[in-house]
């Protein structure tokens, strides 16, 4: 790995960071390392994490955590599943140099620039456009109806429910490029590419934070809930919210500030709910910040994660009940979808997301997932509509692939 570690003119322009980029997450690929790929908000550097440890490590969630790029499930337990890509390769596109920080071991070494050196494309299945079968909307649709049922006995005042559909991969699929259009195409959104072959390959486009901490200790969470599709839409001002919907954010909000007052936190700033645009769809979305260096809360960031997640915009509430109904009656696992993804500690900086808008790719197959908030005024037949909208943020871009 010296010639990697050494090289300060190694990148000379954006497009060589991103052969360089490239070149690293295909031999991470290739030898089942666990790799990350991520690019922030608003911002135009992409940066990597390869780590070379045999296995993935779950880790304890503490403050004591150290660095790199966090995966949780939707099913979590006290975060115990929660899983940290450490930092033994880190690259950013608007570095010069690849930080080589760990690798366990000479051959392995060898091994990993061999791949990174002999780049080769990736070539996986055949892509089939057909649309999801009625069975699996039917499913949904009458869990939905099932859902409303519970909620107006007030067993629940929110379940989110969701729905996935399989098609097969592209001819020639390249996961890397595939992550860069959707870079492109949604320049707003949290965009990752994560990959291990026993979780699969993991590519979303999400536009919900779950917690952020700035090198100046700015703590932020945020809460989104409702959508609309943005089709004849042209101005955030023009968008008309139902009551139905304006209660599901609300919902949300409160859900936030009870977290904080449960660790007797008062001291938060909020702004909205105003209207945002995600891609094809306008959410509402509420701003709470709070300034760690006012606070008797160090560990703010760890406390709250495990307060929020699985958030009431991806679970419900009562947050219990509403895990247990889904856990219950959806008919298959979310794995990392619902889950939150993000980096830690990276340059004095955390910033940890919601993982929707997503799909997993694995066994020539790709996954799209999507859920809805169900409250006592839904509609079926509307809610699986939402879904759809939801999923095309991803679907449509693999059907231009073919």
């Amino acid at each position: 790995m010296k010639g990697l570690s050494t090289r300060t003119d190694f990148v000379q322009s954006f497009d060589r960071a991103e052969e360089t980029m490239e070149r690293l997450f295909t031999a991470s690929f290739n030898l089942g390392l666990a790799v990350a790929v991520w690019k922030e908000p608003g911002r135009d550097d992409v940066s990597i994490i390869i780590d070379f440890s045999e296995t993935l490590n779950k880790v304890q969630f503490n403050e004591n955590i150290g660095s790199g790029f966090l995966l949780s499930p939707f099913i979590n337990p006290d975060l115990k599943e929660t899983i940290l890509i450490r930092p033994d390769i880190y690259f950013n596109s608007s570095e010069s140099e690849i930080q080589v920080n760990n690798i366990p071991n000479s051959t392995l070494a060898d091994t990993f620039e061999y791949h990174y050196n002999e780049f080769t494309s990736f070539h996986q299945g055949k892509y089939s456009s057909k649309n999801s079968n009625k069975k699996e909307t039917q499913e949904f649709t009458n869990l939905v109806e099932k859902a409303v049922e519970e909620i107006q006995k007030e067993k629940f005042k929110k379940i989110v429910l969701s729905r996935s559909k399989e098609k097969g991969l592209p001819s020639g699929f390249n996961p890397f490029q595939f992550y860069l259009q959707l870079c492109q195409k949604h320049p707003l959104a949290f965009t990752s590419l994560v990959s291990h072959p026993t979780l699969g390959t993991w590519i979303g486009a999400t536009p919900e934070l779950l917690v952020s901490v700035s090198k100046d200790n700015i703590f932020k969470t945020i809460a989104l809930a409702a959508t609309k599709p943005a089709t004849g839409i042209q101005k955030l001002n023009e968008v008309v919210w139902t009551q139905k919907e304006i209660e599901e954010q609300a919902i949300v909000s409160r859900y936030i500030i009870n977290c904080f007052k449960s660790i007797r936190l008062r001291e938060y700033e909020d702004e909205g709910p105003r209207t945002v645009q995600a891609g094809n769809l306008f959410h509402l979305r509420t701003d709470f910040t709070v300034n760690i260096n006012e606070v008797p809360f160090p560990d703010l960031l760890y406390r709250m994660i495990k307060l929020l997640h699985p958030t009431s915009a991806v679970c419900g509430t009562p947050k219990e009940p509403a895990m247990n109904y889904i856990t219950e009656m959806e008919k298959y696992d979310r794995e990392l979808f619902t889950g939150f993804l993000g980096p830690i500690n990276i340059n004095n900086e955390t910033s940890v997301y919601v993982n929707i808008r997503c799909c997993k790719i694995q066994s020539g197959k790709v996954s799209f997932f999507a859920g809805a908030g169900i409250t006592k005024d839904s509609v079926a037949a509307n809610e699986l509509e939402e879904t759809n909208h939801k999923m095309y943020t991803l679907e449509s871009l693999f059907d231009n692939l073919h």
